[in-house]
């Protein structure tokens, strides 16, 4: 996660455009909010506490079970949440591919409205998708061509 990062103090979503702080913790929640539930598991082995924050965990173990700290299973996707962090916040010339993206979303858009359309249809997967700029962006991401 800390290679991803850079010296800005805000980083961007490419997905939701939610500005989140350039703190590991605050970048590692936010990856959670766009997870489901099966990539970010944490199971207690002891009592069948589950949580998706590791802090929440090492919290749990301390209090409820003191003397087996370790005795959690990760379940964690970690294929799955690495995807999600490079696709939340792309490295290098993220501004570039950003407005880049961003344009072309508004063109889809512009065409949408010469056409008096509010839906477009996806060329990959043949759903009918509001032609607004959030649910274009969130559905394109959603999408490894276009990733």
């Amino acid at each position: 996660m800390k290679l991803l990062r850079n010296r800005e103090k805000q980083l961007q979503c490419a997905l939701c455009n939610e500005s989140v702080k350039n703190v590991e913790s605050n970048v590692r929640t936010h990856i959670a909010s766009h997870a489901d539930t099966s990539m970010s598991c944490l199971i207690c082995k002891l009592c069948c506490f589950s949580s998706g924050d590791l802090h929440q965990m090492f919290q749990h173990m301390g209090s409820a079970h003191p003397s087996n700290r370790t005795c959690y299973e990760d379940r964690r996707n970690m294929t799955q949440l690495s995807e999600l962090l490079s696709t939340c916040f792309p490295r290098g010339g993220v501004t570039k591919q950003r407005s880049g993206f961003i344009d072309s979303i508004q063109k889809v858009i512009n065409v949408a409205k010469k056409r008096n359309e509010t839906y477009i249809n996806c060329a990959v997967c043949q759903k009918d998708i509001q032609a607004t700029k959030e649910v274009l962006t969130r559905h394109m991401s959603s999408h490894h061509v276009y990733r």
